[in-house]
Formats: structure tokens, sequence, C-alpha cells
């Protein structure tokens, strides 16, 4: 297996992952609406909305962080990548 075949696998099993845990979220969000739905609440939460925009940005600017901190963007990649 060439290395461009070898990264084009991770990024594969990456993919299924992220399917896996979309799902699952979604899952959980029909969750969160057939409760509301049960007790008459609003669909709608501002608090958990403003709750989770912060928690969100507050992701981004670690991430953001992290990478001021580490090599510049594209300069960095797991194997050294061959054109096949």
């Amino acid at each position: 297996m060439s290395q461009l075949d070898q990264i084009r696998t991770k990024i594969n099993d990456i993919d299924e992952k992220m399917a896996a845990l979309f799902e699952e979220r979604m899952h959980m969000s029909e969750q969160v609406a057939a409760f509301k739905r049960e007790r008459g609440l609003s669909v709608r939460d501002a608090e958990r909305e403003r709750e989770a925009k912060a928690r969100e940005e507050a992701l981004l600017k670690e991430q953001e962080k992290a990478e001021s901190h580490s090599l510049p963007r594209g300069a960095y990649a797991p194997f050294d990548v061959d054109a096949t």
C-alpha cells in the first residue's frame, strides 16, 4: 500500500467515525425534542443556544491558539506523500 493509499485509508476511517458521531448526535437531538414535546416545552431555548455558542467559540479559540503554536498550515503531513 502506497503512502498516499495509507493517508486515504486514514481519511476514510475518520469519515466513518464522523458519520457515526453525527448519527449519534441526531439521535440525541431527537430525544431532546421528544422530552420537550412530552412536557409541552418550547423547542427553542435561547439560554441553551447562548451557552452552546459560547462553548463553540471557546473551542475555536483554543484550536486557534494551539495552531498558532504549531507549524504553519500545510507544513505538516503525517507521511511523506508521493504522487501515486
